[in-house]
């Protein structure tokens, strides 16, 4: 069985042009725009839309494809008062897709009930039965959300019945399209705007948005962008572009705790309201909203989401925290039992099942095993025809395409690349079983179930400040498609190792001073954590008793000497120095760093010009894998010449007030590239000195503003220079001053393991 002590560590190869290119467009350090470039993010365009989002940046709704029909007809409904009905769905985006559209509907001045399917009688999707018994409620109109892309037959029966079936979707499209009245679902758009990665709640908010347009109302955009957060990172779906920008300003809205309902599922959970991220939504409220509908009636999340009574939400809340801890026991119950059907490790995917598991809580319990054993699972309980199931699958593994090779085994199916849900018939179950393990043992190979940890720098723990935190920030929310950022540090002294908790590692590193690192269920390996080691980590900052410090969450850890190779260091700093033909030079060319000869066929390399920034030394020294031996051949000279390039380029505060009382006191053209060539500045370092200025309020539209005395520490742009400018003056010294062996360690950290 994989564990993460045996995951494969890999870096994310650096790019240091696009990085240092996009840093100085955007004002900060490279080491954030290489995490931009390691999201698939390599413009500068791109790159400021991703770091500051705006509301205004999401594509016009009516885009998308049968939104203007379906939504023209609903205002003639709302005039006529026709009876209308939301089709949900019981999971945490079905419940905040339905409650949303309640609510906006009703801000139209019309109110409409909603229907959820009952997940052990109707299951996932559109139900016949269900329309047939809306129809004869008196309903012309049904609108689902979250569910109607492949019931084509529940859609054909609408039809049937007379009733106008308005489809809003976000999953995949089957063979056929159901003939609903208008089909909404931004996979029909082929891939263009707007994303078709939005998940349900997203559709249901696009479809707010478009009726209040074309009824010529004021924009709302912001009010249920709380339920919109709170189901599209609950439904997994990726954290980037306008999913990204929904869920950036859904937590500033849900951090305010206007809505009830959500406040009080908040205190049972024991979640402060101005904490709430994308880890409080995934493991703490999207649960519980999900219990509902995994054990019960799905009615009380959207009861809890809509109402304005707060003993009303403090009895629903108190229910769901109920459900969701005997979601938790049948969960456990299911575990076991799976694991203990599990013969063979080695297989490339199970398939188990059991008779008594609850069809409510095997989706999570098959995420677990999947997630214990790093290969696809698929989860059946049986006792009733048909059998239901759930499946997932690992990062890398598409778990709906390898269904799909057996889809004529099963009764119906649908999801998507790492999770689907399916019915089956009991006599099927052993054929199914041998058929998936045939195809994915065809179409995979051993190394794809060995686990990964990938990370996206190498960053010294040492080089981590206040500031750089600052800025990585910018990246969240995180999720799929966005993960939190991963490091890696090598060599790390550790002085000392605790358990804390039930099975946490409190480490104690010490690189310059001392750092202290969680590694949250790792205590079985304290006998790895003695003397030095090597982590991947996130950063983390810790506040307590008001003093705020600098802490790490490690993910993973290795004793050093696994990964240590001898690498010998020659000083030949201020001296001269022979190389051999085929030895390596490292040298800056006039535009960058680069290694000269094939390091293929040599085992030395000369460092002539020392980088100064991490990200440079990580794209230079990664693919050297024969290096045994770095002569450090350049002098204090080239080293000063760096440092001076480096100042011009990144200004310390003086030199800011030089520019700026220039600006104030002399300039009489105010014209961007007249003033850099004044200044004897470049154009980028003159565009970071005005934004700083812009943001302390001393620069605005092209003119400098006069006023009180400035504190440089309130920019954001100053704090993210004034970070990296003191990583690269520090790298600096070492360069010039440091010895042999402390070089030896920092090239270590940079070099293959």
């Amino acid at each position: 069985m994989p564990s993460l002590n045996q995951a494969r560590w890999e870096v994310t190869p650096p790019d240091p042009q696009i990085a240092f290119t996009l840093a100085e467009h955007l004002h900060i350090s490279p080491i954030t725009t290489q995490l931009l470039i390691n999201r698939g993010i390599i413009t500068p365009a791109s790159a400021a839309r991703f770091l500051y989002p705006k509301l205004s940046d999401l594509p016009d709704p009516l885009l998308l494809k049968d939104m203007e029909k379906a939504c023209t007809r609903l205002l003639k409904a709302i005039e006529a008062k026709e009876k209308l009905l939301i089709y949900g769905d019981f999971d945490a985006d079905g419940v905040t897709a339905t409650a949303l559209l309640k609510r906006e509907f009703a801000k139209l001045g019309y109110e409409v009930e909603y229907y959820l399917p009952d997940r052990f009688n109707e299951g996932y999707d559109l139900s016949s039965v269900a329309l047939e018994q809306i129809a004869r409620d008196g309903y012309n109109i049904v609108i689902t959300v979250d569910c109607g892309s492949k019931a084509v037959e529940a859609a054909q029966r609408a039809l049937d019945l007379g009733l106008t079936l308005i489809i809003t979707d976000h999953h995949t499209i089957g063979e056929q399209e159901p003939p609903a009245y208008a089909f909404v679902n931004p996979y029909r758009t082929d891939g263009g705007r707007p994303s078709s990665e939005i998940a349900g709640v997203g559709v249901a908010y696009q479809m707010a948005r478009a009726l209040r347009m074309l009824k010529k109302l004021p924009p709302d955009d912001e009010s249920s962008l709380d339920l919109v957060a709170l189901g599209t990172v609950a439904d997994v779906v990726p954290i980037m572009e306008d999913n990204r920008t929904l869920v950036k300003f859904g937590l500033e809205k849900l951090r305010k705790g206007e809505n009830i309902g959500i406040a009080a599922l908040c205190d049972i959970a024991r979640q402060e309201i101005a904490e709430i991220d994308t880890t409080a939504i995934s493991y703490s409220l999207a649960p519980r909203l999900n219990a509902a509908g995994r054990l019960g009636d799905a009615k009380r999340a959207v009861e809890l989401l809509l109402t304005n009574d707060a003993k009303t939400a403090r009895i629903l809340a108190v229910g769901l925290e109920d459900e969701n801890r005997k979601r938790r026991k049948l969960g456990e119950d299911v575990l076991i039992e799976a694991r203990n059907q599990i013969e063979d490790e080695d297989e490339p995917l199970f398939v188990l099942s059991g008779e008594n598991w609850h069809q409510g809580v095997i989706g999570v319990a098959a995420s677990r095993l999947c997630e214990e054993f790093h290969r696809p699972v698929f989860l059946i309980c049986t006792g009733e025809e048909p059998a239901r199931g759930s499946a997932r699958a690992p990062k890398g593994i598409d778990v709906y395409d390898i269904a799909k090779s057996c889809k004529e085994l099963m009764v119906r199916f649908g999801g998507h690349k790492q999770a689907c849900g399916f019915s089956i018939l009991s006599e099927n179950i052993e054929s199914f079983r041998d058929a998936l393990i045939n195809f994915t043992r065809d179409k995979y190979i051993a190394e794809d179930f060995v686990p990964r940890l990938i990370a996206d720098e190498i960053l010294p723990i040492s080089q981590m400040d206040m500031n750089l935190i600052e800025e990585i920030s910018l990246l969240a929310p995180y999720g799929l498609g966005n993960p939190e950022p991963i490091f890696f540090d090598k060599n790390i002294l550790c002085t000392n190792s605790v358990v804390v908790g039930k099975d946490h590692l409190k480490l104690f590193m010490k690189e310059g001073q001392v750092t202290a690192g969680i590694a949250f269920h790792l205590a079985e390996r304290i006998a790895e954590s003695e003397s030095r080691v090597d982590i991947a980590y996130t950063p983390r900052t810790n506040n307590y008793w008001g003093e705020t410090n600098i802490e790490v969450q490690v993910l993973d850890f290795h004793s050093s000497h696994s990964t240590l190779q001898k690498l010998e260091v020659e000083d030949s700093r201020n001296r001269q120095y022979s190389p051999k033909d085929y030895d390596l030079i490292l040298t800056h060319n006039g535009s960058g760093f680069k290694v000269e000869g094939d390091p293929n066929h040599s085992q030395v390399l000369y460092i002539k010009d020392p980088p100064l920034d991490s990200l440079d030394l990580s794209a230079l020294l990664g693919n050297l894998n024969r290096l045994r031996k770095v002569v450090l051949a350049y002098d204090d000279v080239q080293v000063a010449a760096a440092e001076n390039e480096l100042r011009r380029h990144l200004p310390d505060d003086n030199v800011l007030r030089d520019i700026y009382l220039y600006l104030r006191d002399f300039a009489t053209n105010h014209d961007r590239e007249a003033l850099a060539r004044e200044l004897f500045l470049s154009p980028t370092t003159l565009d970071l000195a005005l934004s700083i200025f812009e943001e302390l309020g001393l620069w605005h539209d092209g003119k400098p503003i006069s006023g009180p005395k400035a504190d440089l520490m309130e920019s954001p742009s100053f704090r993210f220079l004034a970070s990296r400018r003191n990583r690269a003056l520090n790298l600096a010294k070492i360069w010039r001053g440091a010895r042999p062996e402390e070089i030896r360690k920092l090239l270590q950290l940079y070099l293959p393991s």
